[in-house]
This record gives C-alpha cells, structure tokens and sequence, in this order.
C-alpha cells in the first residue's frame, strides 16, 4: 500500500506497456546462439523520454537532474540500478521523493528500445533494436546515468553455466536470455521466447529462509544441481503442504517435500 502512495498514473505510460518483455524461468530450452546477460537486481523501469514508470504503468518520481540527463525522443527497457545486491536500496531510493539526491548512486541499464524518433519500432529484430537503435539513441548520455546491459552469445549449455559461476562470484543474480531475432509487434509478451536463470546461490538462500520459518533444518534441504535447478516444489506448493501438515515443535519433517 505505502508504495502506491509515492507512485501515481501518468496519461500515456500504459501506451508502451503491452510492448513490455517478461521472462519465464529457463527450464533446459536449447540456447545455442541466444543472447544472455546478467541478471541485475534492480527495479523494473520504462522510460518514455519524459519519465520512468513500472510496467503496470506506475509513474516513478525521478529528480529533474536526472531526467534532464536521459535520452530523449525514445521510449526504453531496462532496470534502474544500484549495484550488485542493492536492491532494497534502488527502491528505497524510488520510493522516496525526498531523495533526489540520491539518484546518483542509480543507473538505468537498458535492455531493450520499443520506440525512436516517435515511432514504435517493434517490428525490428532485438538485434537492431539494441546493438543499432539504443546507441543511438542514447548517443551523447553519461554511463553513469543511462547504458546498454553488456550481452554476449551463448555457445552452449556449459558456456552458459560457465558466466553464471562468474556471475555468482561476483555476488550476481542470475542470467537472461533471449532467443535470437526476436520480434515483438505482433505477438503477445508471454509468448516471446525470453528467459531467467536464477543464480543457485540465491535460490538457495531465498528457500533457506522460507524453509526456517517453518521449523525445518537446513540439513533437509537439497543441493542444488548441476544446472542450477534445486529438487524443490514451487514455493506455492511448498507453502500449501506445510500449511497442511505443519512440523511438530522440535520433531522437523520433509513431508513437504515427499
């Protein structure tokens, strides 16, 4: 609730938000040749050239210096960003219009350009839209403000397990991919081939601290695989079966996860 209150609707944001990727866990699609990056934590943004506001079409209250400093005549995809692991601090930033200041410790990293010189641009392939349009667009911005998120072809499997581990080292959060020559005029957002892969580590942890709350140990939980993928229902079914069959006091179970 108290976010709604620091954001508001702004006419037009929603125009673009049907234009908007959103990615599914990666379950073992063959990634030959996709495009991946790392997965930043940061908080969902769409710049029209006049402001920033969230998927649903909530207007963010970006600081005048800030914006003043963005591209203009472009409408773009990314994530307002501040560091690895510094996600509660990118949105307690966000969410408050008394520090402006602050914005400076942000940086809009793009990942995709929907619109340019005022027409929707959609009907390009994701390669001329990032690696062409985006620059240009961009041409002229500080780095500190507003980049491009650093992409490179994935060979394989193992390439892709390869940067995740060097992801993961460097305290990140994941992977993205996104299959190559992908259009999205036409077709819904759900049904465009774009994908995540969590970093192990951090999956590990966020089930880690469910499974606690519920009295189990941390012995019970499983090593994730090799891929990535932890041997765990999805926490809705997690929490339906504890809800159903809650742990004894001091006599933990894996009923949950049998």
């Amino acid at each position: 609730f108290q976010v709604f209150l620091f954001f508001c609707f702004r006419p037009g944001a929603i125009a673009v938000m049907g234009e908007v990727m959103l990615a599914k866990k990666w379950t073992g699609e063959t990634i030959t040749g996709w495009w991946m990056s790392e997965k930043l934590d940061g908080v969902r943004a769409v710049w029209d050239g006049r402001g920033f506001s969230s998927r649903n079409g909530l207007d963010f209250h970006a600081p005048d210096w800030f914006k003043t400093k963005m591209p203009r005549g472009c409408v773009l995809d990314g994530e307002l960003w501040a560091g690895r692991g510094q996600f509660q601090k990118a949105m307690s930033i966000i969410r408050s219009r008394a520090r402006g200041s602050d914005w400076e410790y942000l940086t809009y990293m793009v990942f995709d350009c929907l619109e340019f010189g005022g027409k929707s641009i959609t009907d390009r392939s994701f390669e001329e839209r990032m690696f062409t349009t985006a620059p240009a667009a961009m041409a002229g911005c500080e780095k500190l403000i507003v980049q491009c998120v650093p992409m490179q072809a994935c060979r394989n499997k193992d390439h892709l397990m390869e940067v995740l581990a060097d992801v993961e080292k460097c305290g990140g959060e994941g992977m993205m991919l996104r299959r190559l020559l992908t259009f999205i005029s036409g077709a819904p957002p759900r049904r465009i081939p774009f994908f995540y892969l969590p970093s192990r580590k951090h999956a590990r942890r966020r089930i880690h601290r469910f499974w606690r709350c519920f009295g189990r140990p941390a012995s019970a939980l499983p090593a994730p695989r090799g891929d990535g993928v932890l041997d765990l229902p999805p926490l809705r079914s997690l929490r339906r079966a504890l809800r159903l069959r809650p742990p004894e006091p001091g006599r933990p179970e894996q009923a949950a996860r049998d």
